[in-house]
């Protein structure tokens, strides 16, 4: 009899390296048509959101060009390359970034994707 394996196809994960945090396909799948995004964090909390900036947002200049960060799309995932925003992530878990994946979700209401820096993703033996 086989035992079945869940698989990730549906779960959400974000990377976060050094210099970058790294969507996978599913995560990215909210991202697909903007080119901007925006980042902020709950210190409080330990979450990181990341809010899709729509291009209603960028002609009304609800978010200062300094909030902006570049959202790269590629095949199968979406990233985001800020080395302070990763030191200021890693400052915040104690704990160097290399290859960390975290669970996230997203908020239908704020329309934020949340990474979770209370829920590592722990690799299996």
């Amino acid at each position: 009899m086989f035992t079945w394996i869940d698989g990730n196809v549906n779960t959400l994960i974000a990377t976060l390296n050094p210099n970058s945090i790294i969507l996978n396909q599913k995560a990215a799948s909210y991202f697909c048509d903007v080119r901007f995004v925006s980042v902020g964090l709950d210190s409080e909390k330990k979450l990181v959101a990341i809010h899709p900036v729509t291009k209603q947002e960028l002609d009304l200049s609800i978010f200062t060009p300094q909030q902006l960060h570049k959202i790269s799309i590629g095949n199968g995932y979406a990233k985001v390359s800020n080395t302070n925003l990763n030191t200021m992530i890693a400052n915040q878990i104690n704990r160097e970034l290399n290859n960390v994946k975290f669970n996230c979700y997203f908020d239908e209401e704020s329309k934020h994707l949340i990474i979770d820096l209370n829920q590592e993703v722990k690799k299996e033996n």
